[in-house]
């Protein structure tokens, strides 16, 4: 019997033939009936074919072949279609780094009703966390090398230790990192996830080991470089030299010797007799005056800066402004007028940059403005939508960062 029907509605109607004693069945088909307000269903028609699209998309990771594209299935028949379980691509095993197997937005289904479209997604993995921070240890030049912080712990990974003015890609170890020599310091730590979990962000704790007492540090000021002597039957002399063997002809004077700049001084001494009294022979002190470990750290920082800086300096050049900003006027005093032009000419130098990239976007942005809104899109605007998207897909991720969201999502 040919079914029938009643309410408005889209009904699909199948049929086939049953073959006899000296046939075989017929292939199944369908035909599409719809009954609307003050009409009769349609009737019987010749079945047609149809053809749907079915693609598969990836995120945060690759096929299980290694690819990335996009894959499609086209498919044509009489309707429904049917999408066979082979021609599902396989997927789960390629992850990107910090993430894992994950799910399909929608399970691929094997009837297939029009053009359909099918996105895998990597689960991101839950982050490392560092459940007892490592601290700063107040620690006084020895000697011997020391620990720079205390020890941290971790759940979901193992606490790594590394020591840079930046967040250093490599070098990371277990050990906690140590030092003899006085001076600032930059210690990072992080948890590094394990098979479950990616490493948690890496954080940095500022350092100093502190000069034994005693030690003259350059203040940027003269400072006297031995504690004034005293003589019984003559006046007690003081002069510079270059080394701790030969005493320096002169000029000798009652003055004790002042230095400023960080370096070794020969401060040499003696007594001249009085009319009743003999001299007494020149004895050498050796003394140095050791570089403020602020004023160091930049000034070893500032090595580290190439003269051709480039995109991936940024980081650096922002380290070296705030270890700047940070120091005091007395610090900032100690700092050679060049090297301070160095670190400000490679801000232009990015500056420079950031304008060129803004240029970029905003050309693009434009471009973007002209084209009709989506809504509005017609087959003749493919041109022009293809032309855009190229000089969009031209942009680094810098530059694509600079477009609202709404422009980019157009």
């Amino acid at each position: 019997s040919i079914p029938t029907g009643t309410d408005v509605g889209t009904y699909y109607v199948w049929y086939k033939v049953v073959g006899d004693a000296d046939h075989n069945a017929a292939k199944t088909a369908c035909v599409i009936a719809t009954i609307t307000r003050g009409s009769s269903p349609s009737g019987p028609s010749e079945p047609t074919t149809v053809t749907y699209t079915v693609t598969f998309k990836v995120m945060n990771g690759a096929w299980d072949d290694g690819t990335r594209d996009n894959m499609t299935v086209k498919l044509t028949g009489y309707y429904p279609l049917m999408l066979s379980p082979s021609q599902i691509p396989g997927v789960g095993t390629k992850p990107d780094e910090g993430y894992m197997a994950g799910n399909w937005d929608t399970v691929p289904g094997t009837t297939v009703t029009k053009n359909t479209a099918y996105t895998y997604i990597y689960e991101e993995k839950p982050v490392a966390v560092v459940t007892t921070k490592p601290e700063a240890r107040d620690i006084t030049e020895d000697g011997e090398a020391q620990e720079l912080v205390t020890a941290g712990a971790a759940s979901g990974g193992t606490m790594m230790y590394a020591v840079g003015i930046t967040a250093p890609a490599d070098g990371w170890s277990e050990s906690i990192p140590t030092a003899a020599k006085a001076g600032s310091y930059f210690v990072w730590y992080k948890a590094a996830g394990d098979d479950d979990h990616r490493d948690s962000e890496a954080v940095c704790i500022p350092v100093t080991i502190k000069y034994a007492p005693g030690s003259l540090v350059a203040n940027g000021e003269d400072q006297e470089l031995v504690n004034g002597g005293s003589a019984q039957g003559g006046t007690m002399k003081y002069a510079l030299g270059t080394d701790d063997v030969t005493p320096p002809t002169g000029p000798w004077s009652e003055t004790v010797p002042t230095g400023k700049d960080p370096g070794t001084y020969y401060v040499w001494y003696k007594v001249e007799g009085d009319e009743n009294h003999n001299g007494v022979d020149p004895v050498c002190i050796k003394v140095t005056i050791v570089p403020d470990s602020q004023v160091q750290a930049f000034e070893e920082g500032l090595k580290t800066l190439p003269e051709d800086v480039t995109r991936d300096d940024e980081e650096l050049v922002d380290a070296l402004r705030k270890m700047y900003d940070d120091l005091s006027a007395d610090q900032k005093s100690q700092i050679p007028d060049e090297d301070l032009k160095k670190l400000e000419t490679a801000e232009d130098t990015l500056e420079s940059f950031k304008e060129a990239d803004q240029g970029k976007a905003d050309a693009v942005s434009a471009l973007i403005d002209q084209l009709p809104d989506p809504e509005n899109v017609k087959p003749e605007n493919k041109a022009a939508v293809d032309a855009v998207l190229k000089q969009y897909e031209a942009l680094t991720d810098d530059q694509k960062a600079l477009l609202p969201a709404a422009e980019k999502e157009k």
